[in-house]
C-alpha cells in the first residue's frame, strides 16, 4: 500500500471511519503515518493492588462498578468514581469532570490502570489514572503511543490502523542527508517514525524523538539560508 493511498484503503476503514480521520487531517497513508503521539504510556513491572504504594503506579485489575456524583463543595464538579479489583485486594479510582467515562468503562472488565495513588480528600484513591484494555497483540508492549483523540477515533484505533500500513513507512524518504545522519547518530526518516509509532524500549524513542527534532531543525536552518539567497538576489537585480 503507498503513502499516496486513502486511508479508506485499510482494513475497518469504512464512511463513517474515514469522515472520522478526514476531521483530524488524515486522508491518506502518509498522513496517518505523520500523526504523532501527543505522549506515550509506560508500562513495565505492573504491580498487584497489594504491591502498590503512594505514587505512580501501573497494574490490572477489573473494574467492578463506576459511578457518578456532583461534589457537595462545587456543584459543577463532576465526580466519577470505581472500585477496581484483583486477586490481591481492591483500590478506588476517582476522575474529575469526566463523565463520559461511565459509557467508556464497563464492569466486569479488565483494563491496565496507570496514574498517581496519592492521599487525597480524606482517603487514599488512584487520581485521574490513564487506561488502556489488555491482551491485544499490539498493546502488550512496554511503551504505549497515546494519539489526540476525538469521540469516534480512539488511539486504540489509530494504533490498530498504523500497525496495518507498516509495510508503507519504507516509502519514506529521508529529509537528512546520510551523512548527516550518520555523524549525529541518527535514525533515518523510516526507521524512525516507525520508533515513535511501536518503541520497545524508552531509549529508542527518545532516539526517534531527537531524529525528528533535529530533522525539523535542519529544515528551518535551510529555509532561513534559502529565504536569504533569494533576497540577496532580488537585492543584486535591482542594483
Amino acid at each position: 500500500m503507498k503513502i499516496t493511498s486513502p486511508v479508506e484503503r485499510l482494513s475497518g476503514v469504512g464512511p463513517v471511519i474515514a469522515r472520522g480521520l478526514n476531521a483530524m487531517g488524515i486522508y491518506s497513508i502518509g498522513d496517518l503515518i505523520d500523526y504523532y503521539p501527543r505522549r506515550w504510556e509506560y508500562y513495565q513491572n505492573l504491580s498487584s493492588i497489594s504491591q502498590i504504594k503512594p505514587g505512580l503506579v501501573c497494574f490490572e485489575a477489573s473494574l467492578e462498578r463506576i459511578a457518578m456524583r456532583r461534589s457537595l463543595k462545587n456543584k459543577r464538579l463532576k465526580i466519577t468514581e470505581a472500585i477496581l479489583s484483583d486477586t490481591t485486594g481492591t483500590v478506588r479510582a476517582v476522575w474529575f469532570n469526566q463523565p463520559y467515562l461511565l459509557q467508556t468503562l464497563s464492569a466486569h472488565k479488565s483494563y491496565r490502570f496507570r496514574g498517581n495513588y496519592e492521599f487525597k480528600n480524606g482517603y487514599v484513591s488512584l487520581q485521574n489514572p490513564t487506561f488502556e484494555l489488555p491482551g491485544s497483540s499490539e498493546d502488550v508492549r512496554s511503551v504505549l503511543p497515546i494519539y489526540p483523540e476525538t469521540k469516534q477515533i480512539s488511539s486504540q484505533l489509530i494504533r490498530k490502523l498504523i500497525k496495518g500500513c507498516r509495510d508503507s513507512f519504507e516509502e519514506i524518504p529521508d529529509v537528512l542527508p546520510a551523512e548527516v545522519i550518520k555523524q549525529h547518530s541518527l535514525l533515518n526518516k523510516s526507521e524512525a517514525l516507525r520508533a515513535l509509532h511501536f518503541a520497545d524500549s524508552l531509549e529508542q524513542l527518545e532516539l526517534a524523538k531527537r531524529t525528528i527534532g533535529f530533522e525539523e531543525l535542519f529544515e528551518l536552518v535551510l529555509a532561513g539560508m534559502i529565504l536569504k539567497k533569494n533576497i540577496k538576489e532580488i537585492g543584486r537585480a535591482h542594483v
